[in-house]
């Protein structure tokens, strides 16, 4: 179920708001239509809202479920309403939403529940989007850090594989000619390919894949604040993630200009709910959410 490994992300929750990539309002409202008055939406795992923040500007009254209550205190701050409870054990009732969106999130979901309930809060006709954004390097910055983490996995015997440059995988992925899309390494827990099999099981259709490219540049400071939000780093004891994290930094800060460039993908998965008898009603489903506080769910 992967609750262990979702929990390590709030340690760092103020700089995972501050520095992980946003959700551009362009981008999402383009894969999810016209959007009505009252609409509804969920944000699975919403984190620190970035993407629900995105969600309730294009006109969405969303809600948030996020496991780790650090994260979700700092998306309540934000304006978005969450619920704390992992979503396998979250309870809609009756409500359904218009849109379920899940960003960066959707693999750390229990695999054998997670379409099947991501199906039963929607409304007939609703739209799922899910989107990762996957970086890679120029290659000269590529081999740089690689020598980092190569380096300090010989002299820190505790550094496991899991714990390297977040860029640095196998280059070749996956590709549907059918869709144009480049799929993620693979290495990857993100497997397009299962993810579409898992939500046609469960009805979906007109499932569509996307890959927006975009590049950001990070200083050396920005690097590792972006490295002290990932997984693998989270994982590792303090005070060696600082060595480690010192090392980098110290590598990007000898880089032309003191900094980095990671080319993007921002990938998009698409789909339309077919819906379950016992929708709520239109009352029931625009309900209003307060956003003054985080709610737990028991």
């Amino acid at each position: 179920m992967h609750i262990d490994g979702r929990s390590v992300f709030g340690v760092n929750a103020d700089d995972y708001d501050r520095i992980r990539p946003d959700y551009p309002a362009d981008w999402i409202a383009r894969h999810l239509g016209p959007i009505a008055t009252g609409q509804t939406a969920l944000d699975i795992g919403c984190g620190t809202g970035k993407l629900g923040r995105t969600l309730s500007s294009l006109g969405f009254d969303t809600l948030g479920v996020e496991p780790d209550a650090r994260m979700a205190a700092v998306a309540t701050t934000g304006g978005l309403p969450v619920e704390v409870t992992p979503f396998e054990r979250w309870d809609p009732g009756a409500r359904r939403f218009d849109v379920v969106a899940c960003g960066q999130a959707w693999h750390w979901l229990d695999p054998a529940s997670r379409a099947r309930r991501t199906a039963r809060c929607m409304v007939r006709g609703g739209r799922l989007l899910l989107v990762w954004h996957m970086g890679t390097h120029p290659v000269d910055v590529s081999d740089a850090l690689a020598e980092v983490y190569r380096n300090f996995a010989a002299r820190e015997s505790a550094i496991d594989d899991e714990v390297r440059e977040p860029t640095d995988r196998p280059t070749e992925g996956d590709t549907d000619p059918r869709e144009g899309v480049d799929g993620p390494p693979e290495d990857s827990p993100i497997d397009l390919g299962l993810f579409t099999s898992e939500l046609r099981d469960e009805g979906f259709h007109g499932i569509r894949q996307e890959a927006v490219p975009w590049s950001r540049r990070y200083s050396a400071q920005e690097w590792r604040q972006l490295l002290s939000t990932e997984s693998g780093h989270l994982s590792l004891p303090p005070e060696q993630r600082d060595r480690l994290l010192d090392a980098v930094q110290q590598c990007v800060a000898g880089m032309p200009d003191g900094g980095l460039r990671v080319d993007y993908d921002c990938i998009l998965l698409t789909a339309i709910a077919i819906g379950y008898p016992g929708e709520a009603t239109e009352a029931e489903r625009l309900r209003t959410y307060s956003t003054t506080s985080v709610a737990t769910a028991e």
